[in-house]
């Protein structure tokens, strides 16, 4: 990290309200300022094409959660390719509509600013809305899922107030993000 230090002078005063303050604003003008300008000369990471369609996957399949019936239902093998091969069909698409959609509307917001240049205002906070509540209920279940899985390493978190304070310790833990 590099610092630079720069001078600069101090504002002058456009009235003097006596004779003494002249010579105050005579000697404050003569001062100088450092000013301190951090530059960063490391560029941040970009995330690449392959994290980025396991991310979108991972953020809508809800992660590893349920692997378990899929390798049941199919067997090993094309449970195995499923998971290697779907995020590619699912999230390829996805992210270049994402790349798509944010290269013609720039800004903060993503679907929710699309949502209301298409359809107008009202959709577009019904979209964040739902976002919102959808993220609200994730948070929610994936404590609880992990709980599940804990239950068959500790019987004692089956049911009962020890289930209860685990799945508040863990969303209260979750809420740290």
């Amino acid at each position: 990290m590099e610092v630079e230090i720069q001078s600069g002078s101090l504002q002058q005063p456009t009235v003097a309200m006596n004779g003494e303050n002249d010579n105050h604003v005579k000697a404050l003008e003569q001062d100088k300022l450092p000013v301190t300008v951090v530059t960063n000369p490391k560029t941040p990471k970009k995330l690449t094409l392959i994290p980025l369609i396991f991310l979108i996957y991972f953020e809508v399949a809800g992660g590893p959660f349920g692997e378990e019936p899929a390798v049941q239902a199919a067997g090993p093998l094309f449970a195995l390719l499923g998971f290697l091969i779907f995020p590619f069909i699912w999230s390829v698409p996805e992210a270049l509509i994402t790349a798509e959609l944010s290269t013609a509307f720039p800004g903060n917001g993503g679907f929710v600013i699309w949502a209301e240049r298409a359809f107008g205002p009202f959709f577009g906070s019904l979209m964040g809305s739902w976002k919102f509540l959808s993220g609200v209920i994730n948070i929610a279940a994936f404590p609880v899922l992990c709980i599940d899985y804990l239950e068959k390493l500790i019987v004692a978190l089956a049911s009962g107030w020890p289930r209860k304070v685990a799945i508040s310790a863990f969303t209260l833990e979750k809420e740290d993000f």
